[in-house]
């Protein structure tokens, strides 16, 4: 999901998030690692051992043509389970906020996204995620914008450190790199002198 969706609810203890799937089940969850300046968070659903959850296929976002058919998934204004389709618009985009914050490299949309659609997948005709719905242009019409997901395949990594999660010296430093099928994780250093080493 986005850091903007989380971030009360992060650093306090008396916040509960909860997920809620389009079956009308709902699961405690907890926020895993958070990148302000990417406007991402991980989060994981404590749900029963048994449960089957089918998860999203991720796709690229290198490979996108403008005029490209997308779909928009979220819960505008409310509204839950709400799907709208339309076109990239534009890609790499960059989108700035009156407080000095900017995102860069945006998938921008003319699907409808709304307050409440933040976090939502934005996925190609396939059904392949190829970005999170982020923001929206409020002095506009269906100006929408999206993480590409090849910015989240760069920033896993980094949001899944357990040093970073932690605050442990462990001393090993990965890094993403693609393969024909799919993301893997490699090492990119080890420290000298860390449990590591």
């Amino acid at each position: 999901t986005n850091w903007h969706v989380v971030a009360r609810a992060v650093g306090n203890n008396n916040s509960q998030v909860e997920v809620r799937l389009k079956s009308g089940a709902k699961y405690s969850a907890r926020v895993l690692s958070t990148s302000p300046e990417y406007d991402l968070a991980l989060m994981q659903l404590n749900v029963p051992a048994n449960t089957k959850l089918e998860p999203v296929t991720m796709g690229d976002s290198k490979s996108l043509m403008i005029g490209e058919t997308v779909i928009a998934i979220g819960n505008p204004l409310g509204l839950s389970d709400t799907v709208t389709a339309g076109v990239i618009s534009a890609v790499d985009r960059e989108l700035e906020f009156g407080d000095g914050k900017s995102f860069k490299g945006l998938i921008q949309t003319d699907a409808s996204i709304n307050p409440g659609n933040s976090g939502g997948p934005l996925l190609n005709i396939l059904g392949d995620l190829i970005g999170v719905n982020t923001a929206m242009r409020g002095d506009a019409q269906n100006i929408g914008f999206a993480i590409p997901v090849d910015q989240l395949h760069k920033v896993l990594p980094e949001m899944l450190d357990v040093e970073r999660r932690y605050g442990i010296n462990v001393g090993i430093h990965v890094v993403a790199f693609e393969t024909p099928d799919g993301s893997r994780l490699k090492i990119k250093s080890i420290d000298p002198d860390s449990p590591a080493h």
